[in-house]
């Protein structure tokens, strides 16, 4: 189910991506025309931004299509990350248009230049090229969001700063035509610092997700809630999710059950965890299972305590899949840092210590908690 979802996405990707190329082609050809024959250097410099939007839908739609290569051997996991690379590519050409418009605009405020020729159909063009460009980028962005795709977020935040350059220079245009003053570099020059800002911020998004970044707190909750509620768990514990694309959601997690429970039901249990999951969109590989002594009321005394000495610490998050056997003097138990603490692991030394002398007679078995 998640493969063919996986699918489904990937075939919109391309679907709106193939729709920019024609798009950014058309206008790239048009404005670098136009603006060559009026010596219009803004025009130009607006086609060879999309000139450069056609290359970077090229690259995004390439990297959509060998994402939705089957998984092999070298890459058990697919190939939807490469979506981020594609996605730090396309900031990057953001960045460096973004740049070379500056350059060039101040370079030309600064040289002495033949003036503008404008022409009615220049302004045509520019209309129509703003246009284009606000809705085309407000369906890349409704869809992106709707597929959470960050390149295409990425695509529609650039297709919408070209709109607000196309609409300068037509005011520069306008502006040229009444009084006879040419400011159509300085409105390049702001509207390139407004483009620069939003390819920084993306381009610190991409290097976010390309590192590993926590899960989308509403997808954990949802696995989460999910587990949770199945009658035979007691608690649940080390969910582990790794993103391998946009969608593409594998990991594990631990539950706690009662010792009473047999073998055939925790296995029916881990099914159903593992079925629902995926109902979710998230590939569960593994179920961990720890048992619980519920039953026992001087194993419930021992976990009452133990909770009051651990919430004292801030650094503490909570205490699972507990367990106690007084025959063998050994109790067992995970600790969840609280990682919004700065030094949480000054809290967890500090428990450990303290379990250690106020239950001096017991193995201790102490792991703490993996929760990505």
């Amino acid at each position: 189910m998640q493969e063919k979802n996986s699918n489904n996405r990937s075939r919109r990707i391309m679907q709106y991506n193939l729709a920019g190329i024609i798009l950014n082609l058309f206008l790239s050809a048009f404005k670098i025309t136009i603006g060559t024959l009026t010596n219009s250097h803004a025009v130009i410099m607006d086609g060879v931004n999309s000139l450069s939007d056609m290359i970077s839908l090229i690259i995004s739609a390439l990297t959509t299509f060998i994402g939705r290569s089957r998984r092999n051997d070298s890459h058990p996991f697919g190939y939807g990350r490469l979506e981020y690379v594609s996605t730090l590519v396309v900031t990057l050409i953001i960045l460096y248009i973004g740049v070379t418009a500056i350059i060039h605009a101040v370079s030309t405020i600064l040289q002495p230049h033949d003036p503008p020729r404008y022409t009615l159909v220049l302004i045509l063009i520019m209309v129509v090229s703003m246009l284009c460009k606000l809705v085309y980028g407000f369906l890349m962005r409704r869809e992106g969001h709707r597929l959470d795709c960050a390149a295409m977020i990425v695509t529609a935040a650039d297709s919408m700063g070209d709109a607000l350059t196309s609409a300068a220079i037509l005011v520069g245009v306008l502006i040229y035509k009444a009084t006879g003053f040419d400011i159509e570099h300085y409105l390049c020059i702001g509207v390139s610092l407004m483009v620069i800002r939003t390819g920084i911020e993306m381009f610190s998004e991409s290097i976010t997700k390309i590192l590993g970044a926590r899960i989308d707190p509403e997808i954990r909750s949802q696995v989460l809630e999910m587990a949770a509620d199945m009658e035979e768990v007691l608690n649940v514990s080390n969910l582990m999710l790794h993103n391998y694309g946009e969608g593409i959601y594998i990991g594990s997690l631990d539950v706690e059950v009662d010792e009473k429970l047999t073998a055939r039901q925790i296995s029916k249990l881990s099914r159903r965890i593992v079925r629902k999951a995926d109902e979710l969109g998230v590939s569960i590989t593994s179920v961990g299972i720890s048992a619980a002594n519920i039953q026992d009321p001087r194993a419930s005394e021992l976990l009452d305590r133990l909770y009051t000495i651990a919430l004292a610490f801030p650094g503490i998050r909570r205490i699972q899949s507990f367990t106690v056997d007084f025959e063998e003097q050994m109790m067992s138990f995970y600790i969840v840092p609280n990682y919004t603490v700065r030094k949480y692991w000054v809290d967890t030394d500090s428990l450990i210590d303290r379990v250690r002398n106020t239950w001096p007679e017991m193995f201790l078995d102490i792991h703490i908690a993996t929760d990505l």
